[in-house]
């Protein structure tokens, strides 16, 4: 699925955080503004603690809070696949990995829902995101 809005926005989102957690994006509202601009305030998220909160507060208050936070934070999103669209909205699967200090990779597998917004970067923007922690012996 490469080139893809969906394909570019993944990607982008997750070059995003890997600069701001780890302090190379500059801590402004410019750049901060790429995410904010893409999740909308009735967005959801599921973390992998399995919690369901409004996606927007937390990525305009956490984490953006955490700026610097995570030195020499790599994350990189793998095996992006389209899994149905129909109506603006669109249903993609993929791996989430980082890797940190440590040199075990964090694994996640992760599902998005997409709805079009020509307001955006990519014509897209976040509507639901769900991760799950892979198993350890995965991330190996």
């Amino acid at each position: 699925m490469q080139d893809t809005i969906y394909h570019r926005e993944i990607t982008e989102f997750f070059q995003f955080f890997s600069g701001w957690f780890d302090g190379t994006t500059p801590n402004i509202d410019e750049h901060y503004s790429r995410i904010s601009c893409v999740i909308p305030h009735d967005s959801t998220y599921i973390g992998h603690d399995g919690k369901l909160i409004m996606a927007n507060a937390f990525f305009m208050n956490h984490v953006r809070s955490a700026h610097g936070s995570i030195p020499k934070l790599h994350m990189q999103a793998k095996n992006i696949q389209l899994q149905w669209e129909n109506g603006g909205l669109a249903l993609v699967i993929f791996e989430e990995w980082s890797t940190a200090s440590t040199p075990v990779p964090d694994g996640r597998i992760c599902s998005a829902i997409f709805r079009k917004n020509p307001n955006t970067p990519n014509g897209i923007e976040w509507l639901h995101f769900h991760e799950t922690l892979l198993p350890i012996e995965e991330s190996q």
